[in-house]
């Protein structure tokens, strides 16, 4: 039986610190980038990405902006003497990013952790870059995705999660350890992002945690009393793709 929290918000810590004292500015500069890293849960890890971009009031000494991809929130705070103080909200957990500047100013890069002891998740970090500038807005890719086709592409050994109904199985993978067991299953459908959404909270109920996007979307459960988890994502081009991942701790 699953267990009902409800949606799981935390705030997000923030430091960028400028070590060039060549460096200085005025008016207002954008930056954007990438971020990226891996999120331990019970011993098993997984990668997350994303992007992030922020505006900088040098002048009025004021940061905001926001991150999206596998996480996602908005950014906000101060900046001082080379050194950005911002904070935003997150299912991650409290996360820190600390950074600096090259000596121009025209780019800036670093480092991110999940601060202990205040995460579900348990353990996470990662790194961050990016440059002067607004993020390049994404293509639409030329190529149309072939048809889905009529049947499984992936042997199923175990659902412990029941599928999406109508749905085709794509990649199978389990891997167990002395720290417990996971099993990732990958469907697809052409139904909605939207309508996939509202089938899984209908037979789960109200997630742990809940984070969307443009075309993205994820789900995650806490299992009752057996320390397990269920993440399911879903995203959406030419179909619906659903990820399910089932971690059980021993």
């Amino acid at each position: 039986m699953l267990k009902r929290i409800g949606l799981f918000l935390i705030s997000l810590s923030i430091t960028f610190v400028g070590v060039n004292s060549v460096f200085s500015q005025n008016g207002v500069t954008t930056y954007s980038g990438q971020w990226e890293g891996s999120l331990v849960f019970h011993e098993f890890s997984k990668k997350y990405s994303g992007t992030w971009q922020f505006e900088i009031d040098f002048d009025k000494g004021e940061v905001e902006g926001w991150f999206k991809g596998d996480g996602a929130g908005d950014i906000t705070g101060t900046v001082s003497n080379g050194i950005i103080e911002a904070s935003g909200e997150a299912a991650f957990g409290v996360v820190q990013w600390f950074g600096e500047y090259s000596s121009d100013g025209k780019e800036i890069s670093g480092t991110w952790k999940i601060a202990e002891g205040v995460s579900e998740f348990g353990k996470g970090s990662g790194t961050w870059s990016g440059s002067l500038g607004e993020l390049e807005a994404e293509t639409p890719e030329e190529e149309q995705a072939e048809g889905l086709p009529q049947e499984d592409q992936a042997a199923i050994e175990e659902e412990i999660l029941e599928r999406y109904p109508g749905s085709i199985a794509m990649d199978y993978k389990s891997i167990q350890t002395m720290e417990g067991s996971a099993i990732n299953i990958e469907y697809v459908t052409d139904n909605t992002l939207d309508k996939v959404v509202d089938w899984y909270k209908g037979k789960l109920g109200e997630p742990t945690i809940e984070e969307s996007s443009a075309g993205k979307a994820k789900l995650g459960y806490s299992l009752d009393e057996s320390g397990g988890w269920i993440n399911i994502e879903i995203s959406r081009k030419d179909y619906t793709t659903i990820e399910v991942e089932t971690i059980q701790a021993e």
